[in-house]
């Protein structure tokens, strides 16, 4: 299982003071938390999330298939926030995963620009600029753009 967050203190740490990590591991599930440090992680959505995010996570996971005794055929994905948005990236660009689940993503950039609290912030420092003006750039990085590609199982939560 491959977890992912958009906060990486929420994916780090020992096993025993994350419950739902331990509970896994106690049922025999390797968990891949996949993170950043903040100054890596604002050094990539600066104007290109997702994007070599993926290419990482995909090479750490054909390292530890590679290294341990993990069934490819048997990999799952997950994440929440931003990690919401590259697992929702992940489905959409490949079927390597057996199944997914998608947690509180952004799905279209150009909405959540529009309507999320801090609009400003996201097209000045995400995109190089709003979406009126940068509209192919959005949607390139909309995990929506690759929906006719998904063929993995995947749930999706979401909320308001």
């Amino acid at each position: 299982m491959i977890g992912q967050n958009g906060s990486p203190g929420l994916v780090s740490g020992p096993p025993s003071e994350k419950p739902q990590i331990a509970k896994l591991s106690a049922q025999m599930y390797a968990h891949l938390p996949f993170e950043q440090t903040p100054c890596e992680f604002g050094g990539l959505i600066h104007h290109n999330y997702p994007s070599q995010d993926y290419d990482d996570l995909m090479s750490v996971t054909d390292a530890v298939i590679a290294k341990y005794s993990i069934d490819p055929a048997k990999l799952f994905v997950t994440g929440g926030s931003g990690g919401g948005v590259l697992t929702a990236w992940i489905v959409g660009t490949t079927d390597r995963f057996a199944a997914a689940m998608v947690q509180k993503p952004v799905i279209n950039w150009t909405s959540f620009v529009l309507t999320g609290d801090m609009t400003n912030f996201f097209y000045r420092y995400w995109f190089p600029g709003p979406p009126w003006e940068h509209q192919e750039q959005y949607w390139a990085r909309s995990p929506l753009s690759r929906v006719g590609n998904v063929k993995t199982p995947t749930a999706v939560l979401s909320g308001e």
